[in-house]
């Protein structure tokens, strides 16, 4: 999956005007929020379907996400967040993703009661909504709103506090900084929890499932997790060459 995503700040206040259109922050889509408090300022990025984005993780490749993302006027790059939610609250199931800084993240982090994970499903359904009629949008992917706004990710799932990602993850200082500097760089890992049907205890996979790194140009790019590296062929051939010639030497020595 390939998407572009050409608009960018500057173009967010040139474009004023389009504030009567709608975007298509959708149910179960990967969104990115980025907000510099400072300027009181976010920017919410649609980045496509977690179905399909799922599909290119088990698929081990480097997908492409986004493009031409600008930031520009940013002062202080106070955080990005990156999160998704596939739940059904009627079938008390739970399910989402979340990208954080490190690439060590404990399940243990994660509050197991259901209860949070509903609040987090609720939180991400009123941002995506938000997005969808901010007072500037646009493109289909692409919204800008004031960071304090009641429906903002930075009201809502702000994860600089110990209570953040709407109380699902319990560790501070966990988020991704804007990279400033031509040729930097922010890499975050894509966690996914979803819920145990007998008891509704949130699970935590601790391995994550995605590297998604934005770029100082403004490219966002899935790169496959842990888990998900293909072994190449040459391995797998280098591995039966040696057991093979493991074999001969104990007819050998026999």
């Amino acid at each position: 999956m390939k998407k572009l995503v050409a608009a960018g700040v500057s173009g967010l206040l040139m474009l004023g005007v389009a504030s009567q259109a709608s975007a298509s922050f959708n149910q179960g889509d990967l969104i990115m929020s980025a907000y510099d408090t400072t300027l009181n300022t976010e920017i919410g990025v649609d980045l496509g379907s977690m179905s399909t984005i799922s599909a290119d993780i088990k698929s081990g490749g480097s997908t492409t996400l986004a493009t031409g993302l600008s930031f520009t006027g940013f002062t202080s790059s106070d955080g990005i967040g990156i999160y998704s939610d596939n739940s059904n609250p009627n079938g008390q199931s739970w399910e989402g993703w979340f990208a954080v800084k490190t690439n060590a993240y404990s399940g243990s982090s994660i509050n197991k009661y259901n209860s949070n994970a509903s609040i987090f499903s609720n939180s991400y359904q009123t941002i995506i909504q938000g997005y969808n009629f901010a007072p500037n949008v646009t493109s289909a992917t692409t919204a800008q709103e004031a960071a304090t706004f009641a429906d903002s990710y930075k009201m809502l799932m702000d994860f600089t506090t110990p209570a953040g990602y709407a109380g699902v993850n319990k560790t501070a200082g966990l988020q991704g900084l804007l990279p400033t500097t031509a040729g930097s760089y922010t890499d975050m890992y894509l966690y996914h929890f979803d819920s145990n049907s007998t008891n509704n205890i949130v699970l935590a996979d601790p391995t994550y499932d995605a590297v998604i790194r934005l770029t100082s140009d403004g490219t966002v790019i899935l790169n496959p997790g842990q888990s998900n590296v293909p072994v190449p062929g040459a391995v797998w051939l280098l591995g039966s060459g040696l057991a093979g010639l493991a074999g001969i030497r104990r007819r050998k020595n026999s």
